[in-house]
């Protein structure tokens, strides 16, 4: 497809299908491609008949091209940044996905090993399509809700299924790993060897066209790993908080005491962007924190809506000290998300204002936490 990313017709479960079957694989830019396929009902309707997919990285037997800037140790914190944009048809009946699949390895520089294992994205899931194992958490990442499931096909096979489908997104892979490193030990020692991104196709006759599709390995990631977190003011310990866990487009924000439960319009997914810039989501309503405006003004109030990459929808964030940090709009980079009057009152209103010296006040820093 380019000099990094090649594409792989990779009918590896073929031999469950009955006769008759056919696919292919087309490039049609350096960041585009098509998978065509029929492959018939039989005895085996429940079974992986193919993985067509462009590769970054390894597969079994296959070196790393130059310049994928893989493999990457997990402890090296390296953004693995990713952009997909598709349309998909399996026709009626059909049964398949459209996912990522990235594989992870306990050596710098495999052949023909097996991985240890491999962490599937669905961003799409049709006609039954389900991974293996069970669900054993819902998390929100990057803007969007994903049940995980776990299996072992002699290594561990982690699948976030996307709990609703999706048709373009831009997603950061280390988002997914840092994840499982925080809160199921996946070992920072591992390397992520390969990076796919294809179609499942389980039986059915149709097409995938992918119009857009990016893979990047990029810098060391942002001072603050991307995650989900409860988000403090240095000067009352009260968290960020979006007012009456309200989800419409310019509900504002304010500072309450963290709640022990029903806490999720006090919770916020960070994603990198790169060079400590970052997106910051409510995990409630799925939308954006951002200044109300793109004005430069003290006093435009801080509240939510859907995320569309506008400069007072991006946040640089910047370490003062003790573990905290201040919050600036790119749309207005002298100022910072502040407290109004430093008042330490549930409900005290949140906006933009011109930062106070080097770091800010203390109504101008904030901590990250786990929830």
């Amino acid at each position: 497809m380019n000099s990094r990313i090649y594409v792989f017709n990779n009918t590896w479960g073929s031999d469950s299908s009955p006769a008759g079957w056919s696919e292919s694989i087309t490039t049609n830019s350096s960041n585009s491609f098509r998978i065509d396929f029929n492959w018939p009902l039989g005895a085996n309707n429940n079974s992986v008949k193919s993985y067509p997919s462009a590769v970054l990285g390894w597969h079994w037997g296959w070196h790393f091209p130059t310049g994928t800037g893989l493999p990457v140790q997990l402890s090296a914190n390296r953004d693995i940044n990713t952009t997909y944009a598709y349309s998909a048809s399996f026709g009626s009946g059909g049964t398949a996905n459209v996912a990522y699949d990235v594989w992870l390895h306990t050596q710098s520089n495999p052949l023909y090993e097996n991985p240890s294992d491999e962490v599937m994205i669905w961003v799409n899931s049709t006609g039954g399509a389900g991974p293996i194992g069970p669900t054993i958490a819902t998390i929100s990442i990057g803007g969007a809700t994903w049940d995980l499931h776990r299996g072992n096909i002699g290594w561990e096979v982690w699948s976030f299924v996307r709990t609703s489908n999706s048709g373009s997104a831009t997603l950061n892979i280390k988002s997914f790993t840092d994840y499982l490193r925080n809160t199921w030990g996946l070992s920072s020692s591992k390397y992520v060897t390969s990076v796919e991104f294809g179609s499942e196709v389980f039986h059915g006759t149709g097409n995938v066209n992918v119009t857009n599709y990016t893979c990047t390995v990029g810098s060391v990631s942002g001072v603050v790993a991307n995650g989900t977190y409860r988000v403090l003011a240095r000067h009352s310990a009260k968290a960020l908080t979006v007012n009456n866990h309200l989800t419409a487009n310019g509900t504002p924000v304010n500072q309450r005491a963290y709640a022990s439960s029903n806490n999720n319009n006090q919770r916020w997914t960070l994603t990198h962007l790169g060079s400590n810039v970052y997106q910051i989501m409510g995990v409630e309503s799925a939308k954006a924190l951002e200044t109300a405006s793109t004005s430069t003004a003290n006093g435009v109030l801080a509240d939510i809506r859907t995320y569309t990459g506008a400069t007072n929808q991006r946040w640089t964030i910047t370490p003062t000290t003790g573990g905290y940090f201040r919050l600036s709009p790119i749309s207005s980079g002298n100022s910072v998300l502040d407290v109004s009057g430093a008042s330490t009152a549930d409900g005290a209103k949140v906006q933009q204002w011109t930062r106070s010296g080097t770091n800010g006040s203390n109504n101008q820093q904030w901590i990250f936490q786990a929830p």
